[in-house]
């Protein structure tokens, strides 16, 4: 066995990222790196007990060079008696459609492929070429675009199913083991432009290095492993707090968490939190900063009410003792027109607060009945739901409406009572109170629907007729 199949051989054996009998799915460019990966594993095909295939996406940027690369692959494949697919995908157009850029495009089709091909196959493992050279160009990468200890631990080892062998080897030796087993592979003339910022990086940043110290290619790719422990740690303490601090509504569009608990935390562990918060709310974290991050957190030293806009049409905000995460509301709320009741009819309404489940609910139907007293029997159901009127009580028009700035509520024989004051007595949040549905008559409000009745129609021995108002 040559020197750098044993290498790869022990990197397999202490990331177990190969095991005996596995089927194994290898993305074939025809390039350098892609043709050493087959090669080595059809050398320890033997030893695991392996089934090896090979995919090839031509993705037709290229025209007679990728074309060529295609049959080049196929050659290989045939040589090697190794099972053998190629895909064609317009990648240009599709980057055009999914507004990406080529690379992005090119990765996208290569892993839903990767994916498709190894379903077919029965393939357990997909194996990809990249090496020690493209961990650290990706390191440096996303250290010039900005990053964290998550972003700086670089290309995994082995991701779900997607295995990389030759992680721990760099190009140079890549291409002396070709040169060793008289190895052909195509050159991909486009890895060759500074006009990709990667090429920019593999041929000018990381040669430069290489001046200051010929190990730092390997450098680059130890911090990152190091990096890679650190943020299992990180990883592990966060997913624990979450799972004990962290709330989700049952819309799963707003997360909260205790201020004071949030801002005890040590700096990594709140920074780690706050970014797992907004990535349980939104898919991609891509245009969330630093300074995204660093402004959520001053939130804990801010009085109630004080927010934070964050991308994604998302939201946070201090709401008394807890840091809130939400997406912004839709406008539908803002499109209610007072409606006047006409009972047996229902009424459809979105993103509405209810104030006693303390959240907004997406879906809100009201519905009205108007029933004999008689048939009540005399009980009165205590329901959440349900509110019962004495109908006869109330006098004048009675709409489901918008909250509005001079609405007040009875309290028994008390008085009278400011829903402005409620809101703040109930703690609702400042940018939840203009969310809230009312049944009202002018300005006095019968029913804050998923909160509190007033007490000027209360039935009574002497009711006759009963207004049943219901929300779900």
């Amino acid at each position: 066995m040559r020197t750098i199949e044993e290498k790869i051989c022990t990197f397999i054996s202490k990331t177990n990222m190969i095991n005996p009998y596995d089927s194994i799915l290898v993305g074939l460019s025809g390039g350098a790196d892609s043709v050493c990966l087959l090669h080595v594993l059809v050398s320890l095909r033997e030893k695991y007990g392996l089934q090896i295939y090979a995919v090839h996406v031509n993705h037709m940027i290229r025209g007679a060079a990728a074309d060529a690369d295609e049959k080049f692959s196929e050659e290989l494949c045939k040589k090697l008696d190794i099972p053998y697919k190629c895909y064609k995908e317009d990648v240009p157009k599709l980057a055009s459609k999914w507004h990406m850029t080529l690379e992005e495009a090119a990765r996208k089709v290569r892993y839903e492929i990767y994916y498709t091909e190894g379903k077919r196959v029965s393939a357990n493992k997909k194996a990809v070429a990249h090496h020690m050279n493209d961990q650290a160009e990706t390191v440096l990468f996303r250290m010039c675009r900005g990053t964290g200890i998550k972003g700086m631990r670089g290309i995994a080892a082995q991701r779900d199913d997607i295995i990389r062998p030759l992680l721990c080897v760099t190009r140079d030796e890549i291409l002396e083991y070709l040169t060793d087993i008289g190895a052909q592979y195509v050159n991909d003339e486009t890895n060759d432009s500074i006009c990709y910022d990667r090429n920019r990086i593999r041929h000018k940043v990381i040669p430069e290095l290489m001046c200051i110290n010929d190990g730092a290619v390997q450098h680059i790719a130890d911090t990152a492993a190091k990096l890679e422990d650190i943020y299992d740690w990180l990883n592990e303490t966060v997913s624990g707090y979450i799972k004990e601090n962290v709330r989700v509504n049952g819309e799963k569009n707003r997360v909260t968490i205790d201020s004071t608990f949030l801002n005890d935390c040590h700096k990594a562990v709140s920074k780690e939190l706050v970014r797992r918060m907004i990535n349980m709310l939104t898919d991609s974290l891509k245009d969330i900063t630093t300074e995204h991050i660093n402004n959520v957190l001053l939130l804990t030293a801010l009085e109630t009410g004080k927010s934070v806009d964050l991308p994604y049409e998302l939201i946070a905000h201090r709401e008394y003792d807890v840091i809130v995460i939400e997406k912004r509301l839709r406008a539908s709320y803002d499109e209610i027109q007072s409606q006047e009741i006409v009972h047996n009819k229902q009424y459809v309404y979105h993103d509405i607060y209810l104030p006693d489940e303390g959240q907004l609910c997406e879906c809100v139907r009201i519905s009205s009945d108007i029933m004999p007293y008689d048939l009540l029997n005399g009980d009165i159901p205590k329901n959440y739901c349900t509110k019962w009127f004495d109908y006869d009580k109330i006098k004048g028009k009675i709409e489901v409406r918008k909250v509005e700035d001079s609405d007040y509520y009875r309290i028994g024989n008390e008085g009278k009572k400011k829903l402005s004051r409620y809101m703040i007595d109930k703690k609702i949040p400042r940018n939840c109170r203009d969310r809230l549905l009312v049944v009202a008559v002018g300005n006095e409000v019968l029913w804050i629907v998923g909160g509190h009745m007033s007490g000027s129609a209360y039935i009574s021995e002497t009711t006759k007729k009963v207004l049943v108002m219901a929300f779900k």
